[in-house]
C-alpha cells in the first residue's frame, strides 16, 4: 500500500509540472499578440516627446528666464530687491535650483560688468563669427545646446541659437533648439506687464508695483548633455510604466490570472480523492513548515500582474524586430536557430516557470487546509506556530525563572541582578507598546492590570511563606525542635530558614549537653557520696574498734594504720575535687616560667620507677635534648604525675611504655614580649607535642572523650582506688595553660597526647 501512495504522489507531481509547462509555452505563445496590440493602441494616443518636452520646460526653461532677471539685479549690485521684492524672493528660489547645473556668462552693453560661474570661456561665444564652427565647437564641446538671450535699452528680449550637440542620423538644424527659443520667447511675452509687491520700510507696507525688465544685458547660456539628457531618460522611464499599463489593459492582465485560475483548478484536481480513488494522507510530510511563505507567495503573485505586463513588454523589445522580421511566437525563434535569441528564450520561459511553479507549490502547500481544518493545520504547516511554541516554552521557563528568582532573592547576593531583570523586561515591554502610539494607551492598560495580578500572586507567595515563617519560629519557641520540614519551601525566606535550622541544630547540641550535664551531676553526686563514704566508713570503724579496751597493742598499731591510710585516701580525693572545681571555675592561679618539658617528665619518672619495676613496666624514651615551654611547673608536674599514676593502675603488666616528645616552631604565630625576653629557642614560639602510649590491661570499652570526664575509671568495676579525676585535672590544667589534651583509644592500646605553644 504505501508503494501504491508513492507511486501516485510521483504520478501527481508529474502531472504538474506538466501543468506548469503547458501554462509557459501557452502564456510565450501569447506574448506577442498581446505586445502588438498594446503597441498600436500606445503608439496612438501617446507621444514621448511631448512628455520630454513639458518636462525641460517647467525644469530648466522657466527658471532660465526667471535667472535672467536675478543676473540682471545682481550684475547692478542691487541685491537688496531680491528680499525687497516677493516675485524676486520666488524666482530667485526656482533659479536656484538649477544654478549650480546650467552654465551662464553675463555681460552688460559696454562688457564694463561681467560674471560667470564657470570657467569654459562662454563669453569668447559673443566675439566669434557664426563661420567659426571649429572654434565654437572646442568651447560647447560638453554643452547640448547653447544660446544667448539678449535685453536692449528697451527691454526686448532676442533670444539666438549658438550651438547645438549634432544627433546621429538627424538633421543638423533639427533638435530642441528653435523649440527653446520659441518658448522662451514665449515666457517672456506672458510677463510683459508683470506687477510684484515691493516692502516699503519707510512705510514698513507692501506695494504693488510693475516688475522692471532687464535692460541692456547680454547672457550666454550652456546646458551640460548630461543634464539634458536626464530629461530623456526620466521620459522615457515615465513612458516605459504608462505602456506597462497599456500592456495589462490589452492582454496581460487576462492572461495573468487566467493562467493562475487555470493552474489552481490543475491543483485542486490532481490532488483530489476523486480521481485517484483511494485516501490521500494530507499531513504534513517531514519538514514542510511553509504555510506563511505560502500564503505570502500567493499574495505577491496576485498582485504581480503589472510585473508581468512589464516582462511581455522586455520580450517584444528582445524578439519584436529580430533579423528584420516580425516574430510571431517562440517557435520562429527556435526555428532561427540563433543561440543567443534561444538564451533569451530559455531565460524567459525559466521566469514563467519560476512565477507559475512557486503559484502550483504554494497551492500544494495550503491544499490541507481544506481537510485538515484551519486549527489543525496551522498545527502541522505553520512555522511561526512551530517558533511561537517554542518560544512559548522558553518564555514559560524563562518565566518561571524569573518567578523563583524573585521569591528566593538572596538580599546578600543576587538581589540588585534580579531588580535589573525586572527593569530591563519591564522597559522592553513599555518600548514595545509605546511603538503603537494612540492603541499603545489600550496596551498599557492591559499591561498595567497585568502586572497588578503578577505583582498580587508574588505579593500572595510572600505572605504565605512569610506565615510559614512564623508558624516555625512559634513553635520552637513552644519547644518544638522538629517545627521546619527540610521539603517545605519558603521562597525568599530560605535563607532565613537556613539559619532557623542552624539555630534548631544548635539549641538541639545545647540541649543534649545540658542532659549530659545533668547525668554527669547525678553520676557526680553517685561517685562522690561512694568515694568519700567508703574511707569514711573505714575510719568509722576502726575508731570503734579503738574504744575497745581490750584490743592488744599490736591490733591497735594496726588500726592507726589503716585510719592513716583512710585519712590520706580521704585527703586526696577531697584534693582534688577542690583542684577540679578550681579548674572548672576558672579559679586557678598560674605561675608561668620557662620549664624544660623533658627534664619534669624524667623527674616524675624517677619517683615512680619503684612501682613500675614492681608491674613490669619498661619505660622507653624518645625525648630531644631539652623542650623548654612557658608553664605553671607545679601545674605540669601534676599533670605528668597523674599520667604516670594512670598508667601505673591501668597499664597491662610486663609491657612496654612509650614516653616521647617533639617540639617544631610556629612560624604563623608572632611571638610575645615575654617569650623573647625569656630566650625561647630563636626568641619565637614553638609548638610541643608529648604522648604517653601504653597497653591497657582491662578492654577499653568506653568512648575516649569519655575518660576525660570526672568520676570516670578505665576500670569500671572500680577494683582500683582512686577518684576518678585523674584525666580530667590533666585536662584541665593543660586547656588552663593554653595547651590540648586528648585522649586516642586503638583497640586496647592507650595514647595520651598533650599539645602546648609557647
Amino acid at each position: 500500500m504505501d508503494t501504491k501512495l508513492k507511486k501516485s504522489r510521483i504520478l501527481r507531481g508529474c502531472l504538474g509540472v506538466a501543468a506548469v509547462a503547458v501554462a509557459v509555452a501557452v502564456s510565450l505563445g501569447l506574448f506577442m499578440r498581446i505586445s502588438n496590440e498594446a503597441e498600436t493602441q500606445w503608439s496612438q494616443n501617446n507621444d514621448t516627446d511631448d512628455q520630454y518636452r513639458q518636462m525641460v520646460y517647467s525644469e530648466i526653461l522657466e527658471p532660465i528666464y526667471h535667472g535672467s532677471y536675478i543676473l540682471n539685479l545682481e550684475n547692478a549690485n542691487r541685491y537688496e530687491e531680491l528680499n525687497n521684492q516677493m516675485l524676486m524672493e520666488e524666482w530667485n528660489g526656482q533659479f536656484s535650483s538649477i544654478r549650480d547645473r546650467v552654465d551662464y556668462y553675463v555681460t552688460n552693453e559696454d562688457g564694463s560688468k561681467t560674471s560667470s560661474n564657470n570657467s569654459n570661456n562662454l563669453g569668447g561665444l559673443l566675439q566669434l563669427e557664426k563661420t567659426a564652427w571649429q572654434q565654437i565647437g572646442q568651447i560647447c564641446s560638453r554643452y547640448s545646446v547653447c544660446f544667448r538671450m539678449n535685453y536692449d535699452s528697451e527691454g526686448i528680449l532676442t533670444v539666438e541659437r549658438i550651438y547645438e550637440e549634432p544627433i546621429e542620423g538627424e538633421p543638423e538644424e533639427t533638435g530642441v533648439s528653435d523649440w527653446i527659443i520659441k518658448n522662451l520667447q514665449a515666457i517672456d511675452r506672458q510677463n510683459q506687464n508683470l506687477t510684484q509687491d515691493v516692502y516699503l520700510e519707510e512705510d514698513m507696507d507692501w506695494r504693488s508695483e510693475k516688475v522692471e525688465r532687464p535692460r541692456e544685458l547680454t547672457i550666454v547660456w550652456g546646458i551640460p548633455s548630461e543634464y539634458l539628457h536626464t530629461f530623456s531618460a526620466e521620459a522615457e522611464a515615465l513612458g516605459y510604466w504608462e505602456r506597462v499599463d497599456y500592456y495589462q489593459q490589452y492582454g496581460a492582465f487576462p492572461l495573468y490570472y487566467g493562467t493562475l485560475a487555470v493552474l489552481l483548478l490543475a491543483a485542486l484536481l490532481f490532488t483530489s480523492k476523486y480521481l485517484w480513488k483511494e485516501k490521500i494522507s494530507y499531513h504534513r510530510i517531514g519538514f514542510c513548515y511553509g504555510a506563511e511563505l505560502a500564503v505570502a507567495a500567493v499574495l505577491i503573485l496576485l498582485g504581480s500582474s503589472e510585473t508581468f505586463a512589464g516582462w511581455i513588454l522586455r520580450y517584444s523589445n528582445t524578439f519584436g524586430g529580430w533579423a528584420g522580421r516580425q516574430l510571431r511566437g517562440p517557435f520562429d525563434i527556435l526555428r532561427g536557430g540563433n543561440p543567443s535569441m534561444i538564451m533569451n528564450l530559455l531565460v524567459f520561459a525559466a521566469i514563467l516557470i519560476w512565477y507559475y511553479g512557486i503559484w502550483y507549490l504554494s497551492l500544494l502547500q495550503l491544499r490541507p487546509v481544506f481537510s485538515l481544518g484551519i486549527r489543525q493545520y496551522v498545527r502541522e504547516y505553520s512555522l511561526i506556530y512551530l517558533i511561537g511554541r517554542k518560544c512559548r516554552g522558553w518564555y514559560r521557563k524563562k518565566w518561571s525563572a524569573l518567578q523563583e528568582e524573585i521569591r528566593h532573592i538572596d538580599f546578600e547576593k543576587k538581589g540588585m541582578r534580579t531588580i535589573l531583570h525586572v527593569v530591563i523586561l519591564n522597559f522592553v515591554v513599555l518600548s514595545v507598546i509605546s511603538c503603537f502610539w494612540v492603541l499603545g494607551i489600550i496596551g498599557l492598560l492591559f499591561y498595567s492590570v497585568t502586572v497588578f495580578f503578577l505583582i498580587k500572586q508574588q505579593y500572595d507567595l510572600a505572605r504565605a511563606d512569610y506565615g510559614k515563617l512564623l508558624d516555625a519560629a512559634s513553635r520552637m519557641a513552644e519547644g518544638d525542635l522538629n517545627a521546619i520540614e527540610k521539603s517545605q519551601k519558603w521562597g525568599m525566606f530560605e535563607p532565613v530558614k537556613e539559619e532557623l535550622e542552624k539555630i534548631r541544630v544548635g539549641f538541639g547540641r545545647a540541649v543534649e549537653e545540658e542532659v549530659k550535664s545533668q547525668r554527669m551531676k547525678t553520676e557526680l553526686i553517685t561517685n562522690v557520696s561512694h568515694d568519700l563514704k567508703t574511707p569514711l566508713t573505714a575510719i568509722t570503724t576502726y575508731v570503734e574498734l579503738l574504744k575497745n579496751p581490750e584490743i592488744t597493742p599490736e591490733e591497735r598499731s594496726s588500726y592507726i594504720e589503716t585510719l592513716e591510710r583512710k585519712s590520706l585516701r580521704l585527703k586526696v580525693l577531697i584534693e582534688d575535687l577542690f583542684e577540679i572545681s578550681k579548674a572548672t571555675s576558672n579559679n586557678i592561679t598560674l605561675d608561668l616560667m620557662r620549664v624544660d618539658v623533658v627534664n619534669l617528665l624524667k623527674q616524675v619518672s624517677v619517683e615512680h620507677a619503684d612501682k613500675f619495676e614492681e608491674r613490669g613496666l619498661e619505660l622507653r624514651w624518645k625525648l630531644p635534648e631539652k623542650a623548654v615551654c612557658t608553664l605553671d611547673s607545679q601545674k605540669t608536674y601534676r599533670i605528668f604525675e597523674n599520667l604516670f599514676v594512670n598508667i601505673e593502675k591501668y597499664a597491662m603488666a610486663n609491657s612496654r611504655v612509650y614516653v616521647e616528645v617533639h617540639q617544631e616552631p610556629v612560624e604563623d604565630k608572632i611571638p610575645s614580649e615575654a617569650q623573647i625576653s625569656e630566650g625561647g629557642p630563636h626568641g619565637g614560639s614553638r609548638r610541643t607535642r608529648i604522648l604517653l602510649k601504653n597497653m591497657s590491661e582491662a578492654e577499653l570499652n568506653i568512648c575516649s572523650n569519655e575518660l576525660t570526664e570526672r568520676f570516670v575509671r578505665g576500670d569500671a568495676s572500680r577494683g582500683t582506688e582512686g577518684s576518678g579525676l585523674g584525666l580530667a585535672i590533666v585536662r584541665s590544667f593543660t586547656e588552663a595553660q593554653g595547651g590540648t589534651f586528648r585522649v586516642e583509644i586503638d583497640g586496647d592500646l592507650f595514647k595520651a597526647v598533650i599539645e602546648i605553644v609557647g
